[in-house]
């Protein structure tokens, strides 16, 4: 008999509709830059939105953790509007409408963050497309799709996470810890705006 994956969420979001800065504050969530403004969580989701804006909330709750060869990155969203004009290898057009940070226990220093990566839900680029950040070289984005998602339905999104990071930091000799997840919707650069739902961020171990 195969023995079943195991599954460990990163983050759970409250059924019931709750006020967003305090869902925050119990569960151990900051705000990065821009308090998020007009976000709210309820029905097991985030909901973000960002009109001209950036909203980026981060955690350590619940980490480290390792992850080995196999584990994947299970994503369940839905996106009904993207920024207009983005180009997240340049500072002027650094926007998505949804991107999940991983920041790993390695790398980074007084002016740079941990090595990073970014799955964002872009303007256009194809998924699995493998950008570097116009901001830091410690950051790299990986496209999870492009454009609106198709009617009202959850997307779910799966990533080899070990072969991904491998991908982005190729001269890494071993996989580091998670230790921090960051979720961002914003448009300020593009001056347009986004719309996105994020129901799981779940690690799936081999």
């Amino acid at each position: 008999m195969t023995a079943l994956a195991l599954a460990v969420a990163l983050v759970v979001f409250p059924t019931d509709a709750v006020d967003f800065n305090a869902w925050m504050s119990t569960s151990g969530w900051v705000s990065k830059r821009e308090d998020p403004k007009g976000w709210e969580v309820g029905g097991g989701a985030l909901h973000m939105v960002s009109r001209s804006n950036s909203g980026l909330i981060a955690t350590e709750r619940g980490l480290p953790k390792t992850f080995v060869a196999g584990t994947r990155l299970r994503l369940q969203l839905r996106v009904t509007s993207v920024p207009r004009g983005t180009d997240l290898s340049r500072k002027s057009g650094d926007d998505a409408a949804l991107r999940v940070y991983l920041a790993f226990d390695r790398g980074g220093g007084i002016f740079s963050p941990p090595n990073s990566i970014a799955y964002a839900w872009t303007e256009k680029e194809p998924a699995g497309t493998l950008i570097q950040s116009g901001h830091f070289s410690n950051l790299k984005y990986i496209s999870l799709g492009s454009g609106p998602t198709p009617g009202t339905d959850w997307v779910v999104v799966d990533r080899d996470l070990a072969a991904d990071y491998r991908r982005a930091f190729p001269d890494e000799a071993s996989l580091p810890r998670l230790k921090g997840l960051l979720l961002k919707c914003d448009s300020n650069d593009t001056k347009t705006s986004a719309e996105s739902w994020l129901a799981a961020v779940e690690l799936i171990d081999p």
